[in-house]
């Protein structure tokens, strides 16, 4: 998933690569050299940030633990940028933190989480070297494919696309660049990604589709906004009174809480719509409506039709994330709307201060519903986290 909160400068201290590996060796050889790719929620990205602590807490690193496998990756210190604790800057779109805290020693690593937050289907198999600095510094000038065929892998886990799709969701807009990325596209990335890794020898791993981002809980109905406790607290966060269409009323729209930042920059008007009016961004930019849902989710549906097929075809086990975070807005543990007066968990307790990236106790669902998924399609003993 796209990064939320910009770094505009890093200064770069130096990488290195923290190791997990088990004096017994890994439960089976199929965890000999463990490799994750992905974009986001791969690299351990949470509240607006990353840092050592969140990476450590990434559903792959959790796998390798489960495996007793070697686990390297590049560690990112205190934060690059640093994640914050506060719900207001973490939803933000703006700098609150323009530097990184890298620690370690520069050099080549062979790392087994290759994911890079931002990333979408195209940038795995990308033929330029990496000039963004969090990603050249991850992958050291490779692709993530590159870099990962580095171990060489006995096992691989892919989690791709959410980022074709997100930012569309996130700004309620289809065009200005925000368009879903189209099918035969994703397919055509997706497959030179998947085959590069199969034909250099990796048979096994698993498949993770995209998530329809349309259910993130940074993403609220419009119904949502008669509660006068959310309305005072989009005043605050906002810095100003923010005034409410009443085409909101009955409305099936959802409104993105990224509009925050903008209304308290000035580079939004401080009013919410739920009907776009021409040549105005209010009721259209953060606002989701029905049309545009269908079209997000359609996507989604598309990209997970492929990926499932393209797993069967090269032997992968799939997996689906989609009823896992049905199943869990069910239980309650994904509100339909933010709790602003819990500090710790505004968004419930499997996702962080961002409302769009897993927290820790999420990452442990996505690694326990993997492990299970794994364990049973290669009949290895992997034990789910307790």
């Amino acid at each position: 998933m796209p990064l939320l909160r910009v770094a505009a400068t890093i200064t770069v201290l130096a990488l290195t690569t923290a190791c997990g590996d088990s004096p017994t060796g890994p439960v089976s050889p199929l965890f000999t050299r463990y490799v994750a790719l992905g974009n986001s929620i791969t690299a351990g990205f949470q509240s607006g940030g990353i840092s050592d602590a969140t990476q450590r807490a990434a559903f792959p690193a959790l796998i390798a633990r489960q495996a007793h496998a070697r686990y390297a990756y590049a560690s990112l210190g205190d934060g690059c940028p640093p994640p914050i604790p506060n719900l207001i800057g973490a939803v933000g779109t703006g700098v609150d933190d323009p530097t990184c805290d890298i620690i370690g020693i520069p050099g080549r690593k062979l790392l087994n989480n290759v994911a890079v937050p931002g990333a979408d289907s195209f940038d795995p198999i990308a033929a330029d070297a990496p000039t963004e600095a969090l990603t050249s510094l991850i992958l050291d000038g490779r692709n993530q494919v590159d870099k990962a065929l580095e171990a060489p892998p006995t096992f691989v886990s892919i989690w791709i696309g959410n980022n074709d799709v997100l930012g569309a969701a996130i700004t309620g807009q289809l065009g200005a660049g925000n368009e879903p990325t189209p099918q035969a596209t994703f397919a055509a990335n997706y497959a030179l990604m998947v085959n590069r890794l199969h034909d250099a020898g990796v048979d096994a791993g698993i498949l993770i589709g995209v998530s329809d981002v349309t259910r993130i809980p940074l993403l609220v109905p419009a119904s949502a906004l008669a509660d006068p406790t959310l309305r005072l607290a989009l005043n605050i966060a906002a810095g100003r009174t923010v005034t409410v269409s009443a085409d909101c009323t009955g409305s099936t729209a959802f409104i993105s809480l990224a509009i925050i930042p903008e209304i308290a920059s000035g580079a939004h008007p401080a009013s919410i719509a739920c009907t776009a009016t021409a040549g105005s961004p209010i009721g259209d930019r953060f606002v989701l409506d029905a049309a545009e849902r269908v079209a997000i989710v359609s996507a989604v549906a598309g990209y997970n039709t492929y990926i499932s097929a393209k797993a069967d075809s090269v032997g992968f086990a799939y997996f689906d994330p989609n009823p896992m975070f049905i199943a869990a807005r069910i239980r309650g543990d994904i509100p339909v709307t933010p709790d602003i007066t819990n500090l710790d968990a505004p968004f419930g307790p499997l996702f962080s201060l961002d409302g769009v990236h897993p927290s820790n106790r999420g990452h442990v669902l996505i690694a326990n519903e993997l492990i299970l998924r794994i364990a049973g399609e290669y009949s290895v003993r992997l034990r789910p986290i307790s």
